[in-house]
């Protein structure tokens, strides 16, 4: 019984316990949206570190989309294996979790991508982790309609921009179904605020 109860104890000090939501789908389909529903039902807002610097013109700073650290102090924290979900290649800059700020989560939740939640799955739950992966998307025509209007707002700089995210978004909608089978609840909703409506009811859910 001592050893049991001094197993569990370890178990809660070296492993932690609670829930993650990891957010993934298509480009303008809704993720952050989902995420700030989370936040607002008090949920707490997983980041992640990138050597990469804050958008010139942007609030990215102020409104923690990232945690903006040194190529050194990133590299220290990836040889100490601080981080989780690490991509050290990434448009030319590296991005990864850090994990201590995951062990004193008790309910997170993070925007994700398709090709590394089953990765992100694992290393979560190795940590202790309950995790519920939710995959948020539209259809079609409103995927590129959202897209469209995000050029109408200034958010691409130039056509090219456009037209890459358009070929990605293509490509993202043709594996759509393959893509949902990697997800524990589905949001597919062409009204934002029926979007709205669902992620409130997993966030009070899970």
């Amino acid at each position: 019984m001592i050893f049991h109860r001094g197993w569990k104890v370890y178990l809660k000090e070296n492993h932690g316990t609670g829930t993650v939501v990891a957010i993934f789908g298509p480009s303008a389909s809704g993720k952050s949206v989902v995420r700030d529903v989370f936040v607002d039902n008090g949920w707490d807002k997983i980041v992640s570190f990138t050597t990469r610097p804050p958008r010139p013109g942007t609030a990215e700073a102020e409104n923690r989309e990232y945690e903006f650290i040194s190529p050194e102090n990133f590299q220290d924290l990836y040889d100490q294996d601080g981080l989780l979900n690490v991509n050290l290649s990434y448009a030319g800059n590296s991005y990864g979790i850090d994990k201590e700020t995951i062990r004193a989560t008790n309910n997170g939740v993070m925007v994700t991508d398709k090709t590394s939640v089953m990765k992100l799955k694992k290393e979560l739950r190795d940590l202790g982790k309950t995790v519920h992966a939710i995959y948020v998307t539209a259809s079609p025509d409103e995927l590129v309609s959202r897209q469209l209007k995000r050029k109408e707002t200034g958010e691409y700089e130039s056509p090219d921009q456009l037209a890459a995210r358009m070929k990605e978004l293509e490509k993202e909608v043709a594996k759509d179904e393959k893509v949902q089978s990697l997800a524990d609840h589905v949001i597919q909703e062409d009204d934002i605020q029926a979007t709205i409506a669902r992620a409130t009811q997993l966030s009070q859910e899970l």
